[in-house]
């Protein structure tokens, strides 16, 4: 038995899973299953994936019957995971070798329940890639998970041991109310030390989800009954000032020799 599964849900990834699925098997952490959720695609995504499948039997590929979302995918994969440890990589996110190390060395020393890690925001313009470089706090608990979702879903290990059997909630942001239900049990989330996962921003991540996204998060704190109106107003503008200084972060172009991951 695997001691760590990966979960990966994807939809018409075949111009990024190729990667993703790549940076999985360069992992210095071997003892692996990785689970790729093909969530009924049209192009050649099912037919990379099994080029992987077809390699490495620790890679193991499942479709849905019919397209059904992210979170359904995710779920269908944590049935199917046989690891005492459950990591996350979208199809589009890019991890370092040593992430899956190091996030079980973390886990291993404090059994926190749960990892995140930092991470690089990058985006391919002009024949470049341009990056910029997140911090998340070192620790994540009830002191300032409601403050926003600081923790990238692409760098969360969690310990089944600790937190027993969990599920995504069918709601949006479904990571972070994991997260928040999850903290509320007295479990919190430690930060591996070193920058160790990209994530993509995609040509789909255009302004109109970003305000979907603030009325989402309006909509979670106002109607939170555990949070009094002045906290409400806190957590709500905190949450926009956490986002705009991620927007306006310093931005810079990635060579090859440092992050070749992603080349």
């Amino acid at each position: 038995m695997a001691e760590i599964s990966i979960i990966t849900p994807c939809y018409n990834s075949s111009k990024t899973i190729y990667k993703t699925l790549d940076s999985i098997s360069k992992q210095s952490f071997k003892d692996f299953e990785a689970i790729i959720i093909d969530d009924f695609s049209t192009d050649n995504t099912l037919e990379i994936i099994n080029s992987f499948v077809s390699k490495d039997n620790r890679f193991k590929a499942y479709k849905m019957d019919k397209n059904s979302g992210v979170v359904k995918a995710r779920n269908h994969g944590i049935k199917h995971s046989k690891g005492r440890f459950i990591a996350f990589l979208d199809s589009d996110d890019i991890w370092k070798p040593q992430f899956l190390e190091l996030s079980l060395q973390t886990h291993y020393k404090d059994r926190p329940g749960l990892t995140h890690a930092p991470f690089y925001r990058f985006y391919y313009y002009k024949e470049k890639f341009i990056g910029q470089e997140y911090l998340p706090p070192k620790i994540v608990n009830t002191k300032n998970i409601l403050r926003r979702n600081y923790m990238l879903l692409s760098t969360v290990v969690v310990d089944t041991e600790v937190i027993g059997k969990f599920t995504f909630p069918n709601l949006r942001p479904e990571d972070y109310f994991l997260w928040i239900n999850l903290v509320k049990k007295n479990i919190y989330s430690k930060s591996i030390e070193s920058t160790q996962a990209y994530s993509r921003i995609s040509k789909g991540q255009r302004s109109s989800n970003k305000l979907k996204s603030l009325f989402r998060l309006r909509k979670f704190y106002f109607n939170n009954p555990e949070l009094n109106f002045v906290m409400k107003i806190f957590y709500f503008f905190s949450w926009i000032f956490e986002n705009l200084k991620i927007r306006f972060a310093k931005r810079f172009i990635l060579q090859e020799k440092n992050h070749r991951e992603i080349f």
